[in-house]
């Protein structure tokens, strides 16, 4: 028989697995772009699409960048994960000042100044 308390944890893993890909499609939706979230791909990664996609739309970047603070709320990405996800963003896509100003915007960051 399937269901009952076995079956918790793979509910709630598929709940999360759809709430996921409805977001990437929100996403894709909202800039019109498919490199914002491809589909299929894991929390992290799509973390890291959405700010490397802001170094293509700098006017939007602000939104872009609330969006993908808001999508590791949701999905409780740890601080020190979410640091490394934007440090590695910003260095490949070439958004230099805004690396800079996010390893200034803590006196002592989380991962600390070695990933800088």
């Amino acid at each position: 028989e399937l269901g009952g308390k076995e079956c918790v944890f793979q509910k709630s893993c598929t709940d999360e697995q759809l709430d996921l890909l409805a977001d990437q499609e929100q996403l894709r939706r909202t800039y019109g772009a498919y490199e914002v979230a491809p589909p299929s791909s894991s929390v992290t990664s799509t973390i890291l699409s959405i700010l490397k996609f802001a170094a293509s739309e700098p006017r939007s970047a602000h939104r872009i960048f609330a969006d993908a603070d808001k999508m590791a709320k949701k999905y409780k990405v740890p601080e020190k994960r979410l640091w490394y996800v934007k440090v590695r963003a910003f260095s490949e896509s070439g958004q230099w000042p805004v690396l800079r100003n996010f390893a200034d915007s803590r006196s002592k960051p989380p991962i600390g100044m070695k990933p800088f």
